[in-house]
């Protein structure tokens, strides 16, 4: 039977396409059978094979968009019983073209408005990608996320959103949460002069609610209420007991209670 083994970690430069070449090889080096799929836009995994990616046509991207099939795109590499589904920087378009359809099928269903951000690799929104999903958002509300908090000018991402027709900036202020954020979070309700709506979220809750409402400014609060609930597996065995088992988060319909009562009583 076929394995499937994914080197994965949000963080950059830790030794994932290193880590995955060097295991398909080996395990190809031990006659099995292997495909190496690049699925980074870099095509580092597909140029430390040695392929060249100016000769490569058809790519992980284009499998993606049904353009083809991988049967199609998978090129033999040196090593024997190695194979490798080629990447290109393309792959980039894919996520975006994935949002467009989604914004476009979430309007075939009557929804009222969509949540989305978008950043280039210099920490500032992506304006050229922005403006395509705020076109196939027409008519539709939008709120930009909490991809503002990791931006590295606030003040130019707020006017950047504000000129998009955004209708609202989900965010804590660039802070871990909202309560450290509040700061931050009324400049951006004083720079917005009401052009759209600020609101505030990560880390609310009724403790702290009143204060951020009132330092802030803003008339809006995004949270999850949740609490922690124990497993309800009867029998607890082997992983079972790792920590993040035995109980999970789910959002608890008193803690929405007492929160909406500490903003109605300001």
């Amino acid at each position: 039977m076929a394995q499937i083994l994914c080197i994965a970690n949000q963080k950059g430069g830790v030794g994932k396409t290193t880590t995955a070449v060097n295991l398909s090889a080996a395990l190809a080096k031990q006659s099995k059978k292997t495909l190496l799929v690049d699925c980074d836009p870099q095509a580092n995994a597909t140029t430390g094979m040695g392929i060249d990616k100016s000769t490569v046509k058809k790519t992980l991207y284009h499998g993606l968009i049904r353009e083809t099939t991988a049967d199609e795109t998978i090129i033999p590499t040196d090593v024997k019983n190695l194979s490798i589904l080629p990447s290109k920087v393309e792959l980039i378009g894919f996520e975006v073209e994935m949002m467009l359809k989604e914004i476009h099928h979430a309007r075939s269903l009557g929804v009222q408005g969509v949540v989305f951000g978008v950043l280039n690799k210099e920490a500032q929104i992506d304006k050229d990608i922005l403006k395509s999903l705020m076109h196939e958002s027409a008519g539709l509300g939008v709120t930009f996320h909490r991809a503002i908090d990791c931006c590295c000018d606030v003040h130019s991402a707020v006017e950047t959103i504000l000129s998009a027709g955004c209708e609202r900036i989900l965010t804590s202020g660039l802070a871990d949460n909202a309560f450290a954020g509040r700061a931050v979070i009324k400049q951006m309700v004083k720079q917005s002069e009401g052009r759209l709506s600020v609101m505030a979220g990560a880390g609310i809750n009724s403790d702290n609610v009143g204060r951020i409402v009132k330092e802030s400014g803003i008339s809006e609060v995004h949270l999850s209420g949740k609490k922690l609930r124990a497993s309800h597996m009867q029998n607890i065995t082997a992983c079972g007991k790792l920590p993040e088992f035995l109980s999970i988060s789910v959002t608890d319909a008193d803690n929405i209670k007492t929160l909406k009562s500490a903003v109605n009583g300001l």
